[in-house]
């Protein structure tokens, strides 16, 4: 519930939907506010489901470069700015490495796995055939920025299997995403839906939830004095463990139905109205 008498001491904002315009730009009218939060002692953190090297562009001295703290990658990682490096990383036991790989096995699917903050993937499944298959055409030249490209990931999985922080698994439907989510569910693993055909598998007790807390108790912050800013679905955990939950003008139903308070979207700027109105 939002107090306005309540001087929060932390801001979580994600990237996506948040600090970004649809045209993924940085919308920089909330960078100074952001410093001003932070001269007043007051913390801003990001949260977002991207690896480092997804935001690197992002993180100049005159854009995000300037916050102490980033939780990536669903949880599994805690990066701190100041030192430049990860400083907290869970990963997947390897017994649950090989339960994905027989869950996924002859099955027509498309995963990408997480080992020191790169994606890796099969070079045949960044064909623009099979993109396109799994709809997932739009994000080709992400892709091709990202993810490291080897001969058989199922193969790497098996050579790097005490070394993965989190997979994600793309299907042809939401049926299909849905049965694989099934067959997981009963094991010790956290699974979040990404759109209606993802699956992201992460150790199980992370999330950007556990990621939050996590740091909150590090920093001696009472997540009553947190506020959290909402868009996508594997927002709205965090959202409910937060003083107060922000949605986003453009966030998902399931966020603004939860959230105590609606801001614009953000191609107007609604990471800067949060800032403005509320938080500092």
């Amino acid at each position: 519930m939002y107090d306005p008498a309540r001087d929060y001491r932390m801001l979580v904002l994600g990237l996506d939907g948040t600090l970004l315009g649809s045209d993924k730009e940085l919308r920089r009218s909330a960078i100074p506010l952001i410093r001003q939060a932070l001269d007043k002692g007051k913390y801003v953190v990001l949260s977002s489901g991207r690896v480092m090297w997804e935001i690197m562009d992002y993180c100049g001295d005159d854009g995000l470069g300037c916050l102490p703290y980033a939780i990536l990658s669903m949880g599994t990682e805690l990066y701190d700015f100041k030192k430049g490096e990860v400083i907290r990383r869970h990963l997947l036991p390897s017994t649950m490495v090989r339960k994905v790989l027989e869950v996924t096995s002859g099955r027509d699917v498309i995963m990408h796995a997480v080992k020191n903050s790169v994606f890796n993937g099969s070079s045949a499944d960044l064909s623009p055939e099979r993109l396109e298959r799994f709809h997932l055409d739009h994000k080709a030249r992400v892709f091709d920025h990202i993810v490291s490209r080897d001969d058989d990931l199922r193969q790497f999985l098996s050579a790097n299997i005490d070394q993965i922080e989190r997979i994600v698994i793309y299907h042809t439907s939401f049926e299909e995403c849905a049965d694989t989510n099934n067959r997981l569910k009963d094991y010790p693993l956290s699974l979040a839906y990404y759109h209606a055909t993802g699956l992201h598998v992460s150790p199980f007790g992370v999330s950007k939830s556990s990621g939050l807390c996590g740091l909150a108790w590090q920093l001696g912050i009472s997540m009553d004095d947190v506020m959290a800013v909402g868009y996508s679905v594997n927002d709205e955990q965090i959202c409910k463990i937060a003083g107060c939950s922000v949605a986003m003008g453009g966030a998902v139903r399931s966020v603004k139905d939860w959230c105590d308070l609606t801001v614009a979207d953000s191609d107007h700027d609604g990471a800067t109205e949060v800032l403005e109105r509320y938080f500092l």
